[in-house]
């Protein structure tokens, strides 16, 4: 995307990004490329065993998505720090919403904007949100 960094201000919102019905194909392509293989986010057996209502969904491919989110609004080289912070669970068939919002715009003497602070959640369709995060962006 071609982003003016001069233009954006508090309160712009990023484009919002979508993952439709999650499914185990998903998560075991994510499985097999990281090399996590936790039975928690294969075997549904273990992971009840474990105090679950199933096969959780990894929470980096979460996060995945949420970076993913930013980088298709800014190149990835502008990305300077990106965080997250796992406040849900996320299950196979979920359909997610990653959102962000500017949260803050820091400019040098002559107004120019060097960097700019975003804050993300990714949530669920019944609206629980699974993810709270940040990124610092300098244009």
């Amino acid at each position: 995307m071609n982003l003016d960094p001069d233009a954006l201000s508090v309160g712009d919102d990023l484009p919002t990004f979508h993952v439709d019905d999650l499914d185990r194909t998903q998560i075991v392509r994510y499985l097999g490329a990281s090399g996590d293989f936790n039975p928690l986010h294969h075997d549904d057996e273990f992971s009840r065993a474990a105090g679950q209502d199933g096969v959780i969904v990894p929470g980096m491919l979460v996060a995945g998505f949420a970076s993913a989110a930013v980088t298709d609004w800014v190149p990835i080289d502008a990305v300077d720090r990106f965080r997250t912070r796992f406040v849900g669970t996320v299950r196979p068939g979920d359909s997610l919403r990653v959102s962000g919002t500017v949260a803050e715009v820091e400019t040098d003497r002559t107004g120019n904007t060097t960097t700019v602070e975003i804050s993300i959640t990714v949530d669920t369709a019944d609206g629980a949100t699974v993810l709270e995060g940040d990124a610092t962006i300098s244009p």
